[in-house]
């Protein structure tokens, strides 16, 4: 899953692989105000793509960074000219952040030979590697092009929603289940005693999660993954057993994947991402608040966090409509738990 700069220089200015694409996928949150379309404009690894998180998402799901739908992956990796059999490198400007998540979101849709950069583009500057800027060259597709080349395909198997997620809860206190749930957070935002970025979300975790800061994974400067025995060292700490199932999640599902990859390093058998992650389930957890809280913990200040954009398009019927069915959906989820 780890690939180390010197082997991608070697195979990018040696041209060993014709199939090779490296994807800058720098996300930061709204608070940081950096932009990193641009950052990637001023300075990359020479012939990288600009990955953009925030468009390639499912815009109607219960967060903005959801995974993409098929049509929405599809179309951004025929943008990209990037067949089900390439390989892809994905690295951000934070050193190990938001590239986690585009390797896991390869996988989901059938592209095995993704790999994350270790060290990320700090690493690669660091080592005074080749860097270029400017507008991104416009490349052919080389090779042999199928029918399948951009037939992506969702693996429903690696990706967990909020009925299964409520499933595992209740299945998981019955001790009916053996069943692990890893919460990537901090350890503050955990346990509650540190306000979520946007503070208008409930503190606190879901029920049966267990707490792995995914920052614990990495370096001290989190640039880099820690060795293979530090990894299963910190997850044994944490009694977590690589052999049973384990979801993951976070915030928004970003840095839930930090967590997955360094697992699937560890010798993890199986893993889910909980995509909706905490701001899915805390719109859940608002359905058990009486109708005077509801009415205005989901009024115009909560939609427009909910997106994150500031928007005065609060009354849009497409927004509204969402909102209404995932309400009703919360609802009748909450009547069949109790």
């Amino acid at each position: 899953n780890l690939v180390e700069t010197s082997e991608l220089a070697n195979a990018i200015f040696n041209k060993k692989e014709s199939d090779l694409h490296v994807l800058n996928c720098t996300y930061y949150v709204p608070s940081e105000r950096k932009n990193p379309r641009e950052e990637h404009m001023n300075e990359r690894i020479p012939g990288a793509k600009y990955y953009d998180l925030t468009y390639i998402a499912n815009k109607g799901g219960a967060n903005p960074l959801m995974l993409p739908t098929e049509n929405v992956f599809k179309e951004a990796m025929e943008k990209l000219k990037i067949r089900k059999t390439d390989t892809v490198v994905c690295y951000d400007n934070s050193g190990i952040f938001a590239s986690p998540r585009v390797w896991w979101t390869m996988k989901v849709y059938g592209l095995h030979n993704a790999y994350v950069l270790n060290g990320g583009f700090p690493k690669w500057k660091k080592e005074k590697l080749p860097i270029e800027g400017g507008e991104e060259t416009s490349e052919t597709i080389q090779g042999k092009k199928t029918s399948d080349s951009f037939n992506y395909i969702q693996d429903p198997k690696k990706t967990l929603d909020l009925e299964m997620i409520l499933k595992i809860i209740k299945l998981k206190k019955d001790k009916k289940i053996s069943y692990q749930i890893i919460d990537a957070r901090p350890e503050s935002r955990f346990k509650g005693t540190a306000d979520e970025p946007f503070k208008i979300y409930r503190k606190g975790h879901i029920p049966e999660a267990l707490n792995i800061p995914f920052a614990s994974l990495l370096n001290e400067d989190k640039t880099q993954y820690r060795t293979v025995s530090e990894i299963q060292k910190i997850v044994k700490a944490k009694c977590i057993d690589l052999n049973i199932p384990i979801t993951s999640y976070c915030g928004s599902g970003v840095l839930a994947c930090v967590m997955l990859l360094g697992l699937d390093e560890a010798g993890a058998k199986s893993l889910t991402l909980y995509d909706g992650s905490w701001a899915e389930f805390v719109m859940f957890l608002m359905m058990n608040v009486n109708r005077d809280q509801r009415t205005r913990l989901i009024g115009t200040k909560y939609q427009r966090i909910l997106v994150i954009y500031a928007s005065s398009d609060y009354h849009n019927s497409k927004k509204q409509k969402h909102l209404s069915s995932f309400v009703s959906f919360s609802v009748s989820l909450c009547r069949d738990l109790n």
